[in-house]
């Protein structure tokens, strides 16, 4: 049976909506997991990620929705990352956060060298470090698929404030696919995405990635590669603006984008997809309704 495997750590949200009553739920990496396991139900999925002591059993609830998670794979630590999110406004939030977080080594990445994919989601900046990111990109010749997300965040005084990353070219160079926002772009990159976003995504492509993804929240996604030397474009929009939750947006795209592009090699089909299934996930409360919806 094919596998992927994913990459990231998992959060215990609380969640202060702009609109409407606090709760909670788990996120990170699970919102990646689960969409995976639903939209390629041929593939084992294999999440590289570690779950606290206390959260194991519940986690391991909600993943057994899906009878082609293989959590054998996933290790118990001391404590689950508690993330507690505070809306402004329908996209824009503070987020307090209190780490547990354990690198992912080699060793449990090497296992699974026979993978068509790695999905690596930086839900923290910690999860892998770039010198095993580096071995992976030497000792796979299949789809690596990177969300920049927290790796251009640092943990101040629990806030996770945005920092510029230096040596971006390192971690571009090692994807295949690369998604990011805009704010990140200018994090990522140290370049200011109102100077240019064309230039500044054709040199990111440039230093290794076939495919950019740049997120734009309620306003879709560009799609970005390059066709005979070529830079192409593409602006697509979601049909219908959901306005509730969106948490997790992120990763459900890129899961989404991954899913499809695995079956069909079509970046723009794939990223039709992926707005499609991100954009309904944000009329959708925490995990447990993800799943339903799935």
């Amino acid at each position: 049976m094919k596998k992927i495997c994913a990459i990231g750590s998992v959060n215990f949200d609380i969640i202060y909506p702009f609109k409407g009553e606090s709760f909670s739920s788990f996120g990170g990496i699970t919102y990646t997991i689960l969409t995976l396991a639903k939209l390629l139900p041929d593939y084992e999925i294999i999440p590289l990620t570690n779950i606290g002591k206390n959260e194991k059993e519940k986690f391991f609830e909600i993943l057994s929705n899906f009878k082609n998670i293989r959590v054998e794979f996933i290790r118990e630590v001391e404590g689950t990352t508690k993330n507690i999110l505070r809306y402004h406004n329908f996209e824009e939030r503070k987020e307090k956060i209190e780490f547990y977080v354990k690198e992912i080594e080699y060793d449990r990445i090497e296992e699974h060298l026979d993978s068509e994919g790695f999905l690596i989601n930086f839900i923290s900046p910690f999860d892998i470090s770039l010198n095993n990111l580096k071995k992976l990109r030497k000792n796979f010749d299949g789809i690596i698929y990177l969300d920049v997300h927290s790796l251009i965040r640092k943990e101040i005084n629990g806030i996770l404030t945005p920092y510029y990353l230096s040596g971006w070219q390192e971690y571009s160079n090692c994807s295949d696919i690369i998604q990011m926002n805009l704010e990140e772009m200018k994090y990522f990159t140290g370049l200011e995405p109102s100077k240019g976003v064309d230039l500044i995504s054709l040199l990111i492509l440039n230093s290794g990635p076939k495919i950019l993804n740049l997120t734009l929240g309620k306003n879709g996604a560009i799609l970005y590669f390059k066709e005979n030397n070529k830079l192409i474009k593409r602006e697509v929009k979601p049909e219908e603006i959901y306005e509730e939750d969106v948490t997790g947006c992120g990763d459900v795209f890129g899961a989404s984008f991954l899913s499809f592009y695995l079956k069909t090699k079509d970046p723009f089909k794939s990223i039709q997809k992926a707005i499609y299934y991100s954009s309904k996930k944000a009329k959708l409360k925490g995990i447990e309704e993800v799943i339903k919806f799935l």
